[in-house]
């Protein structure tokens, strides 16, 4: 039989046990020993932790058997120096450690008020980790580390510049520095969290911002937007023109500088406030105004162009006695058509004048009441007009003129 015996009990977790065993019996020694752990030599083993300790014997004639105990541990102490803490720059932090622990070593020694007490003040200004240990008076000793991260104020908030918007439209502002901000008044921004919202007011406003560097430091700063007035332009209810009609636009405007109008197609200038437009077909003519700083605005005017017979006039009766009034029968208009053909015929069919491709309102481009040079006699004669409207399209007219002497 053999008996083991342990001479030197270990910390908890710590590799310093001690044991032998002795046997006796069997075919007699030498014995030979086998143990489970630590570092063997012979009858004696060391380098133990607590638990089960195994050892196998075996005698002379080589027979074995087995026989285990158990290492106890000594108490060992137990000490806690805490969560990892944060320290803002130019603050005191106090420490604190917790355990069974019944002394205390703090190091490094560097910005403590004590090394020997279970709660210093540190006044670090570096990031540093601080280690408190402690030891029983059986030789058992913990110790367990704490980081302290110091947070400094960096003097990188910053704002964008104050801006001008004219009304309407949306600033972007700007903040930049920090890990988090926060923005007011926010009922006029798109987010009051942003580092850059949106920012659409009515009127002039300060917006200010607090930009949090850490959990320590924050900066309050502001940033100005002016809101302009934008200018108006009115071009007045769309109507009908003729075609070939020369009219005048009106822009009637407010706080405006510049004009363009678009297109250009049939004025006689695009950036004037008010041009002469030739219709020829129908447009849509859109003006835009714009101020000193930019800010625009723009109006549309609709002009729906025609052509028919009431585009031209034709008098019923002339009078060519050569006193100045009335002595020519001619096409007149509203517009500027081409008269294709203007024909003139006594009430026998006969054609007395002609003319073609003329301009109406020209009144020697008519008739003078004569045929082959000669004065007709009073009465009253038929025409037939053909003309073609600015915008191309035909219109043919026939009527009587009565011819007075």
């Amino acid at each position: 039989m053999a008996t083991i015996t342990v001479t030197d009990t270990p910390c908890a977790n710590e590799a310093s046990g001690k044991a032998f065993a002795q046997a006796s019996g069997g075919a007699g020694g030498p014995y030979t020993y086998l143990w489970g752990r630590g570092n063997a030599s012979g009858d004696t083993v060391s380098g133990l932790i607590p638990g089960n300790l195994s050892v196998t014997v075996a005698d002379n004639d080589n027979c074995r058997q087995d026989f285990s105990t158990v290492v106890p541990s000594r108490p060992t102490p137990q000490i806690s120096a805490g969560p990892d803490r944060i320290l803002c720059d130019g603050d005191s932090l106090t420490l604190q450690t917790t355990g069974t622990a019944v002394n205390w070593q703090w190091l490094p020694a560097d910005d403590l008020s004590c090394t020997q007490c279970p709660a210093p003040v540190t006044t670090t200004r570096v990031d540093r980790t601080y280690t408190v240990s402690t030891k029983f008076d059986n030789g058992c000793a913990a110790a367990d580390t704490v980081f302290v991260q110091v947070l400094h104020y960096n003097n990188q908030s910053r704002v964008g510049p104050d801006t001008t918007i004219c009304a309407g439209d949306t600033a972007r502002l700007f903040a930049g520095g920090g890990i988090s901000y926060q923005w007011s008044p926010s009922e006029s921004l798109t987010s009051a969290t942003m580092a850059n919202p949106g920012a659409f007011p009515q009127i002039q406003t300060r917006y200010t911002v607090i930009v949090h560097q850490n959990q320590c430091f924050s900066d309050t700063l502001s940033q100005t937007v002016s809101v302009v007035p934008r200018p108006t332009v009115s071009l007045g209810p769309d109507f009908t023109a003729l075609s070939g009609a020369m009219i005048v636009l009106d822009a009637k405007t407010t706080g405006a500088e510049r004009i363009v109008w678009t297109p250009a197609t049939g004025l006689s200038c695009s950036n004037c406030f008010n041009p002469r437009a030739t219709l020829l077909r129908s447009v849509e003519y859109i003006a835009t105004v714009e101020n000193s700083l930019g800010c625009t605005a723009s109006d549309t005017l609709s002009i729906q162009v025609g052509c028919d017979g009431d585009s031209y006039y034709l008098a019923n009766t002339f009078t060519p006695n050569g006193d100045g009034l009335d002595d020519w029968f001619y096409p007149q208009g509203k517009g500027s058509g081409q008269v294709v053909r203007f024909e003139i015929y006594n009430r026998w069919g006969n054609k007395v004048f002609e003319a073609a491709n003329l301009k109406s309102n020209y009144p020697q481009a008519g008739w003078n009441g004569t045929y082959a040079g000669q004065p007709l006699n009073a009465g009253v004669f038929m025409y037939v007009m053909e003309a073609q409207c600015a915008d191309g399209k035909p219109v043919l007219l026939k009527g009587d003129i009565t011819l007075l002497r």
